[in-house]
């Protein structure tokens, strides 16, 4: 599993980046979504989506540690996890959870390079819009559906 965290402090537009990212990859790459679910009755939701021949699962929630590393648990046979993760954490989610099991020793090959893409807070609503789809852009480049 290739582990894609969007850090960024808290209301930079994580989430708003997280339902663009949701809807850029149902639509324009016709996704089909396996699982959708709000999480708390709030805009964060978690979503596995298949494209392309990959699961690809969405967790916007990042305010909170044990919810982010719950979704890594649970998360872990999908080919793809993108993971919010607020600035917040003293440490980083990288630094705490050990990601590379024994990946070489099932398949045979090298774990996939995990990626940290970065948020800062914008001051109007126009330069964060631009960050956004800017920051969706750059996680579609990880996750590599074309």
């Amino acid at each position: 599993m290739k582990l894609i965290l969007l850090q960024g402090p808290s209301n930079c537009g994580k989430t708003e980046t997280f339902i663009k990212l949701r809807e850029k990859i149902i639509s324009d790459f016709t996704g089909t979504e396996l699982h959708f679910e709000r999480i708390n009755n709030s805009r964060d939701f978690q979503s596995v989506i298949k494209c392309n021949n990959k699961q690809i699962a969405l967790f916007s929630m990042g305010d909170l540690k044990g919810e982010c590393i719950k979704a890594i648990l649970k998360y872990l046979g999908v080919d793809v996890l993108v993971l919010a993760e607020n600035f917040g954490f003293k440490i980083s989610l990288f630094e705490e959870v050990p990601l590379k099991l024994s990946y070489t020793k099932i398949s045979g090959e090298e774990p996939p390079a995990h990626v940290i893409v970065k948020m800062l807070k914008k001051t109007t609503q126009k330069e964060m819009a631009k960050e956004e789809d800017a920051k969706v852009e750059e996680i579609l480049a990880e996750v590599r559906l074309s």
